[in-house]
């Protein structure tokens, strides 16, 4: 009986997915807001379902599945595991931008996991995936479910690269919930995912410690060679053994771990054996680590490394070489930025030139949160000190800031993307301030101006963060919108000097082959298109260049991955330059000496 209505639980959770409609389409535009659309690689920018219904269905079944599967009568699943894995990833093939689906398909592999179902696996051919059946023997389900996991899993680590919020953690919770049969030996693939989960784990604590429940998993697992990709995970291991928001708790901590070294010393002339009550210190420490969310997954990390002995610890330290590189050598070989600290008595002069390497590694990567904010704040206000010096004296000032620029301004566009509220909002801000001002220099390449907007280049290029690409083309934007402004006009020659600058780094990356430098190319013409169309002398002069790097861009990108978006980036590129021609077409009837023409 309970067999019999299990499997008509399953069979109608399928029928029901099979019949939703799960579609999404772009949200209609009034002819006037149609121009001022923003740019952006998130897929799911601007869409909404076409039934609103059918995904509110869908996500009641999820979380109704979630509830009862895993833990009600797991084996009676094991028949329907190819089944229904089989579906849902048709289902996410049909409708990649739905984030339930990845929490569908993880909540399968938990249960695989409870039920060690992939134990017995053996290597699958690629012939053998693309035949599979449903009505075949149990052995081969387990061969072809195997298979069928591991082409989607590197589906899904493509797709992610362009993903953020939900759908992103949805993708990551499914990549660390994989059992280590279904991980191709290259783990190599699978290390930037690991990376970005246990940095959003930060601010999401859940996510962190099924991370580390996998990379526990995994370890056990000797075809995977993880030992060789301990340099490149364990350093984010070591933000979370830093972070401390009770400080309590901390100092409880430390008086039980102390009493235990000070017993452990004057014990240690005689045997070397734990009395009990120093045995029940340790379960007080236990409980300590347990009090908070926080304190449990820094006892897991220790468990952790712990577990996997010494000769691995200094993997903690990121990089240490380059990271002594960046903290100990200054920015600039003279100081600057002095300050007069005004004392009662005496005002000493301090250079705050050397504090800011420092004060940026605090601001990005503190795991102290009040830490993080006050050197935030203190950032925020050296740059305004920066910015008014050069105000008061733009002839000398100016000039030597440069170099310390081509630091703070990528440092600020991070933070501008911060997972942390109080500093993005501080920052975002902040940066849009920076744009105003700074586009109000009307000498060609002026150096300040060029950090400003090779840091917004540098940004769309990004390839492991989606927020920043898309913020550096909202900033990209109104770096030309306010270079308008100031210069008074869109055929000015304060103008066409800034967006010529624009325009050369366009077409620098619109052939490159990094896929991430001709996607943050075809992003950036996206995004100033609308302001490059108000100037006759650049659409006279700029129109067939791009019109030909373009084309090449996207023949280029047939051979990237679909779901980095380089073809619909181009696509989208080239239909705003045929609408130019179009519109502008009595300016490419005269034949003018200036015109780029193309090779």
């Amino acid at each position: 009986m309970l067999v019999s209505l299990y499997d008509e639980i399953i069979e109608s959770i399928l029928h029901i997915i099979d019949r939703l409609d799960l579609s999404v389409e772009k949200e209609k535009q009034d002819g006037e807001n149609h121009d001022d659309e923003t740019t952006t690689t998130d897929p799911i920018f601007g869409m909404r379902p076409v039934k609103p219904i059918d995904f509110q269905i869908f996500y009641n079944l999820v979380d109704f599945c979630q509830d009862l599967l895993p833990e009600q009568s797991p084996e009676l699943f094991l028949k329907w595991i190819f089944r229904f894995l089989y579906d849902i990833i048709a289902t996410s093939t049909k409708y990649p931008l739905v984030s339930g689906v990845y929490r569908f398909a993880t909540f399968v592999m938990n249960i695989c996991l409870k039920l060690d179902y992939f134990k017995s696996n053996r290597a699958t051919t690629g012939a053998e995936i693309e035949m599979m059946e449903i009505d075949i023997n149990e052995n081969e389900q387990i061969q072809a479910a195997c298979g069928l996991v591991r082409r989607f899993a590197h589906e899904v680590l493509s797709r992610q690269k362009q993903y953020c919020d939900d759908l992103l953690v949805s993708c990551l919770q499914l990549i660390i919930s994989l059992p280590s049969d279904c991980i191709d030996y290259d783990f190599a693939d699978y290390v930037p995912a690991i990376q970005i989960a246990l940095s959003i784990g930060l601010t999401y604590l859940p996510l962190a410690e099924q991370t580390i429940n996998s990379l526990e998993r995994w370890s056990q697992s000797t075809s995977l060679n993880l030992p060789n990709f301990y340099s490149q995970i364990l350093p984010y291991l070591d933000d979370f053994l830093r972070l401390s928001y009770d400080q309590g708790d901390d100092a409880n901590v430390r008086a039980v771990v102390s009493s235990l070294q000070e017993k452990t010393r004057l014990s240690s002339k005689g045997k070397r054996v734990l009395p009990t009550r120093m045995l029940k210190k340790t379960k007080q420490i236990k409980h300590l680590f347990e009090d908070s969310d926080i304190r449990r997954v820094q006892f897991r990390i220790l468990k952790y490394l712990g577990s996997l002995g010494n000769r691995v610890n200094h993997y903690l330290i990121d990089d240490t070489s380059n990271h002594l590189i960046k903290d100990a050598v200054a920015w600039d070989n003279e100081n600057h930025l002095t300050f007069n600290v005004p004392f009662d008595d005496i005002k000493p002069t301090i250079h705050l030139d050397v504090f800011l390497p420092r004060l940026v590694d605090l601001a990005l990567h503190s795991s102290d949160r009040q830490t993080k904010i006050t050197a935030c704040e203190l950032l925020q206000s050296i740059m305004l000190y920066m910015i008014g010096k050069s105000a008061n004296n733009r002839s000398t000032a100016a000039a030597s800031y440069d170099k310390l620029y081509e630091h703070l301004f990528p440092a600020v566009l991070e933070l501008s993307c911060d997972s942390d509220t109080f500093t993005k909002t501080l920052f975002t801000t902040f940066m849009i301030q920076m744009i105003h001002w700074f586009t109000k220099n009307q000498n060609y390449e002026n150096r300040e101006t060029m950090s400003l907007l090779d840091t917004f280049m540098n940004g769309m290029i990004s390839g492991r963060n989606a927020s920043i690409r898309d913020f550096s083309g909202v900033c990209l934007k109104e770096f030309l919108k306010w270079t308008v402004k100031h210069a008074g006009g869109y055929d000015k020659s304060a103008y066409l000097k800034n967006a010529t600058s624009i325009l050369k780094r366009i077409l620098s990356f619109a052939l490159h082959p990094n896929s991430f430098k001709r996607l943050g190319s075809t992003l950036a013409w996206n995004s100033v298109y609308m302001l490059f169309r108000e100037s006759e002398t650049l659409v006279d002069v700029y129109t067939l260049q791009l019109l030909f790097v373009f084309v090449e861009s996207l023949a280029i990108a047939q051979e990237d991955d679909p779901s980095l978006g380089t073809q619909q980036q181009a696509i989208g590129a080239l239909s705003h330059i045929e609408r130019i021609i179009k519109e502008k077409s009595q300016l490419f009837i005269k034949e003018t000496p200036k015109r780029h023409r193309p090779p």
